[in-house]
């Protein structure tokens, strides 16, 4: 038997799954009426092994792992490297300003656009997905509708100014804090 890209590919695949359902194994899973915690990634990890496993049986129609060119190696490290880097820097910058920083990353570092182009396009990105939230943003920040608020604002539902904080704890008017 020969070994060939999807044996690989689909091996990488079935261990993560095993991975992350041994990392969900504490969350309970709850009912279909009321999910619990570990009722998504248990799902998620299930199916993922299950076309894994679809993927090894179908891999003699792949290439053989010998014949396999590695020369796009150092663009897929890159694209792992900027996306690593996103998900070490979510909790500390929020999530509005690290896509902004992922997408012009990849867009630029990994693709080799244009530096105008790419923060045009990030921007342009980050402010649609922050105008389609169903929850409003305040303390005007930079990807909310208030551009045009004064960098002294101060936020009324914590005792933060925008420089010391991206996101306020809670949307302006409401009593409870939320859950970004």
């Amino acid at each position: 038997m020969t070994l060939r890209s999807d044996h690989i590919a689909g091996g990488v695949f079935v261990a993560f799954g095993v991975f992350v359902f041994a990392l969900s194994g504490d969350l309970p899973v709850g009912t279909l009426s009321f999910p619990g915690a570990g009722m998504m990634p248990k799902l998620v990890a299930g199916l993922l092994i299950f076309f894994a496993l679809l993927l090894i049986l179908r891999a003699n129609e792949s290439a053989p792992i010998a014949t396999v060119p590695w020369g796009d190696l150092p663009h897929a490290v890159t694209v792992v490297a900027i996306t690593a880097a996103a998900i070490a820097l979510y909790q500390t910058l929020g999530f509005l300003v690290t896509m902004t920083l992922l997408l012009f990353a990849l867009t630029f570092g990994a693709e080799r656009r244009h530096s105008l182009a790419a923060a045009a396009f990030s921007m342009k990105a980050c402010c649609s997905a922050s105008r389609s939230r169903s929850s409003p943003m305040c303390c005007g920040t930079p990807f909310s509708d208030a551009w045009s608020a004064p960098s002294s604002v101060y936020c009324p539902a914590s005792d933060r100014s925008p420089a010391s904080a991206f996101f306020c704890p809670r949307p302006l008017g409401s009593t409870r804090p939320s859950r970004w």
